[in-house]
């Protein structure tokens, strides 16, 4: 597969998102990184807050479209965040972060202190598989990566890789 235009690196929090974002940025000129819970506050996109869960509430489907509407503009993009269900989908090459062992993102998330109920809700959500179950369904290249059992160096190899033309 040749470079896409567009990355969207996903997956639950605190499986290494932003952290495999910002290096991948270093490593591919002309892309631009953007944090789609950035975009959705820069572009108003929010609507409401989740008291129980202490999170905010947005609609996926607008936010999509918002995107969408923003890359038309760019050229190289690394988008990183909650799944979004975006088209073109021949424009995205898509990354799923995963870390199936609990204990790693339970520590992780409570290191930057999110409620128990929101941990136990992505942990069950982790192991049951649904951010990659949504994704699969809405992208035809996907790539998923346990960032648990590999390096951060592991993982861009991996991701780079990819993007080797076959003949």
């Amino acid at each position: 597969m040749k470079l896409p235009k567009h990355l969207l690196i996903t997956g639950n929090p605190a499986t290494g998102k932003s952290t495999l974002a910002k290096a991948l940025e270093k490593r591919l000129n002309g892309f631009t990184l953007i944090e789609i819970s950035d975009f959705i506050r820069e572009h108003q996109l929010i609507d409401g807050y989740d008291r129980k869960r202490n999170v905010e509430v947005y609609s996926p489907d607008v936010v999509a479209e918002s995107i969408e509407k923003f890359l038309k503009s760019q050229s190289h993009v690394i988008l990183t965040g909650p799944p979004l269900n975006l088209n073109p989908v021949e424009d995205f090459f898509a990354v799923v972060l995963s870390c199936l062992k609990p204990d790693v993102l339970k520590m992780r998330m409570r290191a930057r202190h999110y409620e128990e109920r929101k941990i136990e809700e992505n942990i069950e959500a982790e192991l049951l598989g649904i951010v990659l179950g949504e994704v699969e369904s809405w992208f035809e290249h996907v790539l998923v990566l346990d960032t648990c059992s590999i390096t951060l160096e592991e993982a861009i190899a991996l991701i780079l890789s990819s993007f080797v033309e076959t003949e």
